[in-house]
């Protein structure tokens, strides 16, 4: 195993680590949460195989895993763009969505008889060239599964992503995370066209694992820095031997910002304007987005999402418990801070346990 192999390598246990990160979130969308989860771990199988076919550092695990990197090909597509739709929507995964994967249980079937078979015979079939015998080869499947991965992430980004206005944060993470997967599904067709026309090489299939690596990199930056995108506690309280930096936050100023943002947030309001961002709250602060971040983890338990919302609850709560208002749930929504009556109606039966209708009846009947 040569430097860039072992280099790349790396990649493959950090997208493992990511999975197992989005696995473990608790709050949140878990449904995204999971699908994502399963996307990166089989990156990091991608990733793992290719490293071992280059290496040959275990030749008879690769004899044992041979035929199988076409799998996580026809299930990147369809469990990308279920992520995006979940994230975006929060729509359920109903039973029709099993279409999205039956490119899949193609490939299984054509290629059952080769996995079932022994080593031996895996091995023998492999150097004999039998392995046809064993294995149906769709006419130009590899291209097709390129493709394919092409019209899913076009479609994840002009069905969910391209007008999706509802959080600045988030956004930017969609558009980050699908221009990469973009990139990712050009470099996988162009590579699979090259060897359909005899011009590929391994250069090539490293500048994909390499994309790949991309990829990961920039999940992982949003993981550590970024955790209220994801509606979950920072990766700090996930795995214990995470903590903040030491970046000069003394405790006395830690809870000196703790008052001045109790005092802001009740005086100035700034979560009545639907825009507002962990960065608003650091200006208003005079401090880093990093330590505006600490202080609401720190000493309000809560992520920016959760933190922001519970004001925003509460002055709906007060909207609806106002015996002669005659606003709608829709205006109440808006005038809380919200910018969508889903959100809104998902915040607060989250927050209250029951719906906004539900409340206000409560309120008018007491």
């Amino acid at each position: 195993m040569n430097f860039w192999e072992a280099f790349l390598l790396f990649f493959s246990f950090q997208a493992l680590f990511m999975a197992v990160i989005f696995f473990l979130r608790k709050k949140g969308d878990k449904v995204a949460h999971r699908i994502f989860a399963v996307f990166l771990f089989l990156f990091a199988y991608h990733i793992f195989f290719d490293i071992l076919f280059w290496s040959r550092f275990n030749a008879n695990l690769l004899i044992d895993l041979s035929m199988t990197l076409v799998l996580p090909l026809s299930l990147y597509g369809p469990l990308f763009y279920f992520y995006i739709m979940r994230s975006v929507t929060s729509r359920p995964i109903i039973a029709r969505h099993a279409l999205h994967f039956l490119p899949f249980f193609i490939l299984i079937g054509a290629r059952s008889r080769f996995y079932l078979l022994p080593q031996n015979l895996k091995l023998n079939a492999i150097l004999q060239k039998e392995v046809s015998e064993y294995v149906y080869y769709l006419p130009g499947e590899s291209i097709i599964l390129g493709f394919l991965l092409l019209i899913y992430a076009l479609a994840a980004y002009v069905n969910f992503v391209r007008n999706y206005r509802s959080d600045i944060d988030l956004k930017i993470w969609l558009r980050v995370i699908c221009g990469l997967f973009m990139a990712f599904a050009l470099s996988c067709t162009f590579f699979f066209v090259s060897i359909a026309l005899s011009l590929s090489s391994q250069t090539q299939e490293y500048y994909l694992i390499f994309v790949m690596a991309i990829l990961i990199v920039f999940v992982s930056y949003f993981v550590i820095s970024q955790p209220d995108i994801f509606n979950g506690k920072p990766i700090s309280k996930i795995i214990p031997f995470i903590k903040y930096e030491k970046t000069g936050l003394t405790e006395d100023f830690s809870l000196e910002l703790k008052e001045k943002l109790q005092n802001i947030m009740e005086n100035e309001k700034p979560y009545l304007d639907p825009n507002v961002r962990l960065d608003t709250i650091a200006d208003l602060l005079n401090v880093s987005r990093h330590h505006a971040s600490q202080v609401i983890n720190e000493h309000f338990s809560s992520h920016f999402f959760d933190f922001i919302n519970h004001y925003r609850i509460q002055e709906a709560e007060r909207l609806l418990s106002i015996e002669k208002s005659r606003q709608s749930i829709q205006n109440i929504a808006y005038s809380s801070g919200f910018n969508n009556r889903i959100s809104f109606y998902k915040a607060f039966k989250k927050m209250v346990g029951i719906t906004p209708s539900e409340y206000r009846n409560n309120c008018l009947s007491s």
